[in-house]
């Protein structure tokens, strides 16, 4: 069987990692309540939360509540401490294995060199490795794996199979999928996309109510 030469190394190395590989997160009643109710993440990033803690998704960065300034030494925008320390307090009360990252590069609006900075939360300590040694190296089909996206959507945002250009929005989509569906495949992605969001809703009735309340509002302007 073919492998690439960097796959071959990495799995080497994660032969060696003795850490938690645990599949999902039992969140406590009173660490979903802070989910449901903080201010410090928005809607899709308190949905995807509860994803990483089911075990649908392996990872997911959370930086929409992150501000930043101009810093005339460096002549690029850095993050503000106030939001780094109030999520890294937020996270702290979690049960997910979390890391701060960065990467600096021109914001795509106004060219100014930028340090774009998030928090990698993953389901376990054997993925936060991973994100940590590897996450510069992954192709898109890792990604997607990772991200928890079907197989199917991850041939087709490869551009392995033909991409659905074209295509009813669904708020199943629009909170738990890729928003590059395959061709052939695009109803059992819906359907997969529908099973998860009825899992969701067994968990956290109130974030699908909200999430389910603002698609209807935006798909009605």
């Amino acid at each position: 069987m073919f492998k690439s030469w960097g796959g071959i190394e990495r799995h080497k190395k994660m032969l060696g990692v003795n850490l938690d590989g645990s599949a999902t997160i039992d969140l406590a009643s009173s660490q979903l309540q802070i989910i449901e109710d903080t201010e410090l993440l928005r809607l899709g990033e308190k949905i995807e939360l509860v994803l990483v803690s089911m075990g649908y998704k392996l990872t997911t960065e959370i930086f929409d509540t992150i501000t930043y300034h101009f810093n005339e030494l460096e002549n690029r925008e850095e993050p503000n401490k106030e939001p780094l320390d109030n999520l890294d307090t937020l996270f702290s009360q979690m049960p997910f294995p979390y890391f701060i990252d960065s990467l600096q590069k021109p914001d795509r609006k106004t060219g100014v060199m930028k340090q774009y900075t998030w928090f990698q939360v993953c389901v376990n300590e054997r993925v936060k490795f991973f994100m940590k040694n590897f996450a510069n190296t992954l192709t898109e089909m890792e990604d997607g794996i990772l991200y928890g996206y079907p197989i199917s959507a991850i041939r087709a945002f490869a551009r392995l199979t033909d991409v659905t250009e074209k295509c009813p929005t669904s708020v199943e989509r629009y909170y738990v999928g890729a928003g590059r569906p395959s061709v052939v495949f695009y109803e059992e992605e819906e359907a997969h996309y529908r099973q998860i969001w009825n899992k969701l809703r067994q968990i956290s009735p109130c974030l699908i109510q909200h999430a389910e309340e603002g698609y209807r509002h935006r798909s009605n302007r």
